[in-house]
């Protein structure tokens, strides 16, 4: 019997994405879901939308994988991470896949991703191979091979030793160097498949989500915390999806294409991802680490911080966000140690 996986679909706005979200959902091959969708007070239909949807599959009667259906109406928007806090406490599956609207998986997503959560107890995560789906292109043609692109999206989470984390490979063509199955420091929070047990061990203060994270970086905290109580997370290139990313895939190799792309992205964006990021590093760091990597580190908050100076003064209220949440953070980060497993170097290798 197939293991039972909690998918949570968290829509906000999200009408135009669920059509092809759902379509790829009843296809997974060997997979039983139990399907919690939650939305967060989306102005649009996505709700209704979403509810036609599943009727009409289940009247074609290809709704054979979903063995349940979960529906939570936020009467507030919550964000990703309160809405994925409600999924996790809400969900039954031994695994827990969070999903955005806009991915669009390959029949054997799910199944590929059991099979190695399956196969060891010891890791936590997973995630496939993403690449970009273009909507643009699938809305004027209605097919879906027009908008699948061989450009990643993510092929696992790394890390830097100024704590840059980013999506590995992002922007940059399919061409073959990342289809090796491996270990990497953490999986990106667009389609990760998670072991619940894992989540629950990793929480701190009584959340596996930082609900205060609203959205960003909430899956590289996740991913750091779940190395520090001892799981690990693997990269599957067998197993692909397609992701739209609202914000676009952008190259994010070097600095100097980060520059380029930043004012692409919303000041919303931008301000949460440097709060959430200082306060992740607050709770889950071990101080002999930033010692270790003090200069590449100094070197960008000195960067980060005269940019924030010279072109965006906006970010000085996340800085200042930042340090009221310190004592908050300090208690969860004594929380967090108090249940590590992990020796300093088994972490360190991972800021490259």
């Amino acid at each position: 019997m197939n293991p039972l996986v909690s998918c949570i679909l968290i829509t906000y706005n999200s009408e135009k994405f669920l059509e092809t979200f759902f379509a790829s959902l009843v296809e997974q091959k060997d997979t039983s879901i139990e399907l919690i969708v939650i939305d967060n007070n989306s102005s649009d239909d996505s709700v209704k939308c979403a509810k036609e949807i599943l009727k009409g599959f289940n009247a074609a009667k290809k709704m054979s994988v979903i063995e349940s259906v979960v529906w939570i109406e936020n009467s507030n928007n919550l964000g990703y991470s309160g809405a994925a806090e409600q999924g996790v406490k809400e969900s039954h599956g031994e695994y827990i896949l969070i999903a955005n609207p806009d991915i669009v998986m390959e029949p054997d997503y799910c199944c590929r991703l059991v099979e190695r959560l399956d196969a060891d107890k010891k890791i936590a995560s997973v995630s496939g191979k993403l690449l970009r789906f273009d909507f643009a292109k699938y809305f004027k043609t209605g097919r879906l091979a027009d908008g699948k692109t061989q450009t990643i999206d993510s092929s696992g989470l790394v890390i830097s030793k100024s704590r840059r984390c980013v999506d590995r490979g992002q922007g940059l063509p399919d061409d073959g160097r990342y289809n090796v199955i491996e270990e990497v420091f953490g999986v990106t929070g667009a389609c990760p498949l998670y072991r619940k047990s894992a989540l629950i061990d990793a929480q701190v203060g009584g959340h596996v989500f930082d609900p205060e994270f609203f959205m960003y970086k909430e899956d590289v905290d996740i991913a750091w915390r779940l190395r520090l109580v001892g799981y690990t997370s693997w990269y599957i290139p067998d197993a692909v999806a397609f992701h739209g990313r609202g914000t676009g895939a952008i190259e994010r190799e070097s600095v100097s294409s980060v520059i380029k792309n930043r004012a692409k992205l919303p000041a919303f964006t931008r301000q949460h991802s440097y709060r959430n990021e200082r306060i992740m590093r607050l709770r889950n760091e071990f101080v002999t680490h930033v010692i270790n990597n003090f200069a590449h580190i100094l070197l960008r908050e000195v960067q980060m911080f005269g940019w924030i100076v010279l072109r965006e003064p906006s970010l000085l209220k996340s800085f200042f966000q930042f340090i009221t949440k310190i004592p908050k953070t300090i208690k969860e980060r004594r929380e967090l140690f108090k249940k590590a497993k992990i020796v300093r170097g088994e972490i360190s290798k991972w800021f490259i």
